[in-house]
């Protein structure tokens, strides 16, 4: 009783020192993680901004410009014909009326004066008489265009509309989009929007979670979210940016894109002469809102876990007393673990690979196959046993799929030691470790020497249709062993080494450790039994509950269905457990042949949602399995035929045309039965109908 108490207040003390620093870290590491999560979204918003610039500033007023240029009457007045004066006028104005951002549309000539000019006012748009016209050829904007190329837009300056050389009040933000045009080659004047960027910065600018700059390439602001920085070169302040942020002044300006802890800074996309640089950095408010809700979340998480902490205490104490552990316990398991992985040895002809092809592990069945020990093997390539028949396309095809970390099944003749031959079923696929990295191959093999020399030609068909539908339950038995077997040697020789060296292991960890080991043995168990009945090669009669069959099979082909996203429905149980003496494997043979045809056809059509439902009706004397997908079902052309040897619709690599024409013969034949098929609304149906009383 002592120790348990003593066990109590040390699982006590633990969960309250787990609880504290649980809080501590995750708090820290919430600020961490939702500052960069905002930053991230950051970028997003500033590319957006930058398309939003592109599309509504750049993009539209190019588009009004290039259209001008190209009207008939504006190249005919410059060229000398004054009258077209007023038609030109009317499309400025109507240009000036469809963009609302839009403040002034001009044409200046090659002396710099204004021939053509109108523009918004407060309650509509005119033309300015030709005495209200002025001279800008000492603007910058009109002595750059000058040595601009011809017929190309440049944008100004992001700049204030000014008034006797002062920023009008309040600030109007403004920019020019300029078109120098030529009359034959010579420069005959530009074209000039005057775009107002007010609205437009409003919107550019706002955003609830983060404070906004935008400056220009010299670090004079533009935009400021602290009002009194803003257009710093018109203020008595003068303040740069260099001044907020002196330490990443520079990387701000050398960088396309900048992060620091605190904030992104992007130098915008744009054809503006001064360029824009915009920086967002996340506002104290947001984070410390967020911070204080998160804060009340993990206070609660925390007491309930330690009252959790305190029940589960109980629990345990209350086990301990019910489980002593000896280390005899644990070495009895894991000599029954070793019976049961040569078991698998002996049985399962399999070997893996690195990526190069050289050996690292071969099964018992292999050396004994191939006549080489398995020191002669391990470090060998695995063309060792490749024999010189076999043409060098097959190894090609094998290649490129392994290479694509792609399943690969096919026929090898093999060479063994002695000089003799055999022939093999190869199931090769691609072997990855924890972190889904690609390490290297395992093939699982079996012998079908005797079948290519001796078996009639009906065997022959039989056996191939049995291979298909063999390959596909290795495939799967193999990716489900790897992981059980990894946990049950790991867990087992971690507790043995720790008892054989006297380091203290809790009780706790003992039973967690053997509770672990014994499912997964369990479940090892079940796939063997499975796995070898299906490989027996005699007829003998099993006596099954017709639902465990369906649902043992199920479990063989489940995981390579839900690895192609094929949801698979068992209706079986609704009615009461129907007991059969079946010839063994064969009933086990037709589903597998069936759901796996059922999902060729799925994949092949690329079904949405797609599903595969296998249903159980008792009907007097009879049992019918039904087995339905969603594929779209079979052409009425060829539903007659899909029962007929080699008949089929597949690529070779995904058939023989022998699975359904075998199940046929095994329900029909075999087993006293009839297997047909109806088309649905939904798609395919197979009916597999069967005496009850067989």
């Amino acid at each position: 009783m002592k120790k348990a108490i003593e066990l109590f207040l040390i699982f006590i003390f633990f969960s309250i020192l787990l609880v504290v620093t649980n809080f501590y870290v995750k708090d820290i590491y919430f600020k961490d993680s939702f500052t960069k999560i905002a930053l991230d979204d950051a970028f997003k918003k500033m590319r957006g901004k930058e398309l939003e610039f592109k599309k509504n500033v750049q993009q539209e007023t190019e588009n009004i410009l290039f259209s001008i240029r190209k009207f008939k009457y504006l190249d005919e007045y410059i060229k000398g014909k004054v009258e077209n004066k007023e038609i030109i006028e009317q499309l400025f104005i109507s240009y000036l009326n469809s963009k609302k951002a839009i403040a002034q549309i001009r044409y200046i000539n090659k002396n710099g004066f204004e021939k053509i000019k109108v523009s918004k006012t407060e309650f509509n748009s005119k033309a300015f008489a030709d005495s209200k016209l002025e001279r800008k050829s000492s603007r910058y904007y009109f002595k750059e265009s000058k040595n601009k190329p011809y017929e190309v837009v440049w944008f100004s300056e992001l700049d204030l509309k000014m008034k006797n050389c002062k920023p009008i009040l309040p600030y109007k933000p403004i920019i020019r989009i300029i078109l120098p045009v030529k009359n034959d080659a010579s420069f005959a004047g530009i074209l000039v929007i005057d775009y107002s960027m007010s609205e437009f910065l409003t919107k550019f600018t706002n955003t609830p979670f983060y404070d906004v700059i935008l400056v220009n390439k010299k670090g004079e602001t533009l935009y400021h979210y602290d009002k009194t920085k803003a257009w710093s070169k018109y203020n008595s302040s003068n303040f740069n940016i260099k001044e907020e942020f002196p330490l990443y002044y520079e990387e701000i300006f050398r960088e396309d894109t900048f992060r620091s802890n605190y904030f992104v800074s992007k130098k915008l996309d744009v054809d503006i002469k001064s360029g824009l640089y915009l920086i967002l950095q996340l506002k104290k408010s947001h984070l410390d809102a967020i911070s204080a809700v998160e804060f009340k979340k993990e206070i609660t998480v925390a007491l309930i876990t330690l009252l959790f902490s305190l029940i589960l205490s109980f629990i345990i104490i209350k086990i301990f007393y019910k489980y002593v552990i000896t280390i005899d316990d644990l070495k009895m398991l894991n000599f029954n673990l070793k019976n049961k992985e040569k078991t698998i040895s002996d049985h399962v002809i399999y070997s893996r690979t690195d990526l190069h092809g050289i050996i690292t592990d071969v099964s018992d069945a292999f050396c004994k196959l191939s006549g080489y020990t398995r020191d002669e093997l391990i470090g060998s390539s695995h063309n060792i046993v490749r024999h010189p028949e076999m043409p060098k396309s097959v190894f090609q095809d094998m290649w490129d799929k392994l290479k694509n970390e792609e399943n690969w099944q096919g026929e090898m003749k093999n060479l063994a030691k002695d000089g003799s031959y055999y022939w093999v079923n190869a199931i090769i696929t691609p072997e990855y470790n924890i972190n889904k990295k690609l390490i290297g191959f395992i093939s699982i093999r079996e012998d079908i020497s005797s079948k290519k020399d001796f078996e009639s030609q009906q065997k022959l068909m039989l056996e191939q249709s049995k291979l298909a539908a063999m390959g596909e339950m290795i495939g799967n038995i193999a990716h489900q062993w790897r992981q059980p077997l990894s946990v049950i040697s790991s867990a087992s020789t971690s507790v043995i080494l720790k008892k054989e060296m006297n380091i203290d292991v809790s009780d706790k960890d003992l039973i967690k450790d053997l509770l672990m080991i014994n499912d997964q043995t369990q479940y090892l168990s079940e796939t063997i039994n499975t796995f070898r009945d299906f490989l027996k090669n005699d007829k003998g009669i099993e006596n099954i509950v017709l639902q465990d069959k369906i649902k043992e099979v199920s479990k063989i082909v489940s995981g390579t269905l839900h690895s192609k996203g094929i949801d698979l429905i068992l209706n079986i149980d609704e009615i009461k457990p129907i007991s059969m003496s079946l010839i063994i494997g064969e009933l086990p043979q037709v589903i597998i042949n069936i759901l796996n045809n059922a999902k060729d056809a799925l994949l092949e059509n690329s079904v949405k949602n797609p599903w595969i439902k296998v249903d159980l009706l008792e009907k007097e004397k009879d049992v019918i399995i039904s087995i339905e997908d969603n594929a779209g079902g079979i052409p009425e052309d060829i539903i007659c035929k899909i029962f007929e040897p080699y008949f089929t619709t597949k690529n070779q690599s995904l058939g023989t045309g022998l699975g359904l024409y075998m199940s046929y013969k095994i329900i029909n034949e075999s087993l006293g039965g009839s297997l047909y098929v109806e088309n649905t609304e939904n798609g395919a149906k197979f009916f597999i109908k069967l005496n009850k009383n067989m």
